[in-house]
């Protein structure tokens, strides 16, 4: 995307980074205006703290096929009739945390090249030239893997939750491996490469005759949240193709995927008459009492959509407004900042992202202070219901490490 088109904006894609041009010579989108900055919310500690949280949840396991995977928790995520433990692995949910986690700390892409290596060896083919990665489960004891262990119904494994965004999860952290490190071998490498061809293909495949992309071929619903992922993932294909692959009319192919997106998405999924989004194509007006999916919902396009609009500055003014009128339900003393108000218990730290991107700092550091006092007890740190995909909009609001400063991973 050009410069020009997002320099005032408020919000942009995920891939911002606080300087001109990446650590690797790939053009950097600029962070915008100061009310949607990164850093400046967690501190070094608690942020070198999410990132040896992260470095626990690695599987080092060398000859196995395991190695390199990386667990969503560190809890366990399924016993067995026999007992045993067994970790969860999600591709979308690695793949979003370490999005946040090379934008602080751009050494670590070591470890984003293997979690590359691994899904490129665990792809599933689902069409022709295309393919997703299932949900894998790793058993503790001796780290071998299943897409159905043990225990678990044959009818709902193997499995992933939206074929959609779990592509451009891939397709969005290839981006930033590109943008953390001058390396491009891994992403050259044929299996990777491919693994990110597939990906796009897969995308193809699912969008549909009016723009918007279906979840699953399975489950024909086209939701928010997913595409403004989807319109994401193809900019961060076509900068690949570009920057990396060497092969700009494919990249003006991509670059056109996303525009139709959008345009779908502002034509299909915003309902004038409320001023809010729809969660999805045939869903009513948004009821702002249910936390997930109505309310969270329109945080995304604030997050991730509304910098590469053509009237990026009138979106993002919208994209504010939006927001605004869908945390009035929790806030307050009870509200979201003081406690988990997701029924599942789950943390959504995007809020607190969203909520700087409206001016509302206070909410957003007291959001952190109540996940710091949580996250860093010396028990049990990091402890479910934290997941690792906490990590990308976390560490948006921390500092990236010094150069010479960190911990030691």
């Amino acid at each position: 995307m050009r410069r020009s088109d997002i320099a005032a904006v408020l919000a942009t894609s995920i891939a911002l980074w606080t300087g001109s041009v990446g650590s690797a010579g790939l053009p950097a989108p600029s962070a915008g205006a100061a009310a949607c900055r990164p850093g400046g919310l967690v501190d070094a500690v608690f942020r070198d703290a999410a990132l040896q949280a992260l470095d626990r949840l690695v599987v080092r396991a060398p000859g196995k096929t395991a190695d390199g995977a990386i667990k969503v928790h560190h809890s366990t995520g399924h016993l067995d009739p026999q007992g045993a433990v067994w970790h969860y692995v999600s591709a979308y949910q690695v793949n979003l945390g370490l999005l946040g986690v090379l934008r602080v700390a751009p050494r670590l892409a070591p470890t984003a090249a293997q979690w590359l290596r691994w899904q490129a060896t665990h792809t599933t083919p689902t069409g022709p030239s295309e393919s997703v990665v299932f949900d894998h489960w790793v058993r503790a004891s001796d780290l071998q893997e299943s897409t159905c262990p043990p225990g678990k119904s044959t009818r709902s494994c193997p499995q992933v939750d939206a074929y959609d965004s779990t592509a451009a999860s891939l397709l969005l952290l290839a981006r930033a491996y590109a943008q953390a490190t001058a390396d491009r071998a891994v992403l050259r490498e044929p299996s990777v490469r491919r693994a990110l061809e597939e990906a796009a293909a897969t995308l193809v495949r699912l969008t549909q005759p009016h723009g918007l992309p279906w979840a699953k071929p399975d489950h024909q619903v086209a939701y928010l949240m997913d595409a403004v992922e989807v319109s994401a993932g193809w900019r961060a294909w076509a900068q690949l193709q570009r920057d990396v692959y060497g092969i700009p009319q494919a990249a003006k192919i991509s670059q056109d995927f996303a525009q139709r997106t959008d345009t779908a998405i502002q034509k299909h999924l915003w309902h004038d008459p409320s001023q809010t989004w729809r969660v999805s194509l045939d869903a009513a007006v948004p009821d702002f009492r249910r936390w997930y999916p109505d309310t969270v919902a329109q945080a995304w396009p604030l997050l991730w959509m509304d910098g590469v609009l053509p009237d990026s500055l009138a979106a993002a003014t919208r994209a504010q407004s939006v927001w605004r009128q869908a945390a009035v339900p929790w806030k307050g003393q009870t509200g979201w900042p003081q406690r988990n108000v997701d029924p599942e218990g789950f943390w959504w730290p995007a809020v607190a992202v969203a909520a700087r991107c409206v001016g509302d700092d206070a909410s957003a550091a007291a959001w952190v202070a109540r996940a710091r006092s949580i996250w860093m007890q010396p028990e049990v740190p990091f402890a479910w219901p934290f997941q690792v995909a906490d990590l990308q909009w976390l560490l948006w609001l921390a500092d990236p490490v010094s150069s010479t400063g960190g911990p030691a991973l």
